[in-house]
């Protein structure tokens, strides 16, 4: 009679469809091949494919030019303008693709990159004369490289990967960054020529 029981609930077990719930986050676009502005009349298109978020490359302004990815970082807060637009877009347009999917319930990931700036240095013909790279010291008293590792420094955690210029971030130059006080002798020195890339 035992035997009898157990057959019977192991049968009607086994004949009970299972039923599997999806709970996993919807999927990440790796979205680096269009502009803010066609991004932003993809969303519907974006969501119908079933991803949640899309992760788009630096958004700040690229050492080698307006047509670079932006991993060669010259300035992180120049997110590009109308007359001088990033190879994305612009500030504007950026702040409006992320709207339209922040409307549409999904996000956007920027790729951040903190570690190095781009390939230029003190080597780089006119490149210190227009001030290097904003907010930071090509060179200080005390510190020939300074805010950076020196180009000859090696290893996994000074070596310049792909040549780029590597932060130092234990170096502790103090100096106004970001906005500088007019006449103060403090503030980041400045270049002598303007700097656009």
């Amino acid at each position: 009679m035992g035997i009898a029981l157990w057959v019977g609930v192991c049968v009607a077990v086994w004949t009970v469809p299972a039923k599997a719930v999806d709970v996993s986050a919807p999927a990440i676009l790796q979205w680096f091949d269009s502009s803010y502005g066609t991004q932003e009349k993809r969303v519907a298109d974006f969501f119908r494919a079933g991803y949640g978020q899309t992760w788009i490359p630096p958004t700040g302004r690229a050492d080698s030019g307006n047509l670079s990815v932006g991993y060669d970082v010259f300035n992180r807060f120049d997110l590009g303008s109308t007359n001088n637009p990033t190879l994305y877009g612009t500030e504007t347009g950026l702040r409006r693709f992320a709207s339209t999917m922040h409307r549409a319930a999904g996000d956007v990931v920027v790729d951040l990159v903190w570690n190095h700036n781009g390939f230029s240095n003190q080597g780089t013909s006119g490149f210190a004369a227009k001030g290097g790279y904003p907010g930071f010291v090509l060179s200080a008293p005390g510190a020939v490289d300074g805010d950076f590792h020196g180009a000859f420094e090696s290893g996994d955690l000074n070596g310049r990967l792909s040549g780029l210029i590597d932060i130092k971030h234990e170096m502790n130059l103090q100096y106004i960054r970001t906005p500088v006080v007019a006449g103060d002798s403090r503030n980041i020195p400045a270049g002598t020529t303007t700097n656009i890339p």
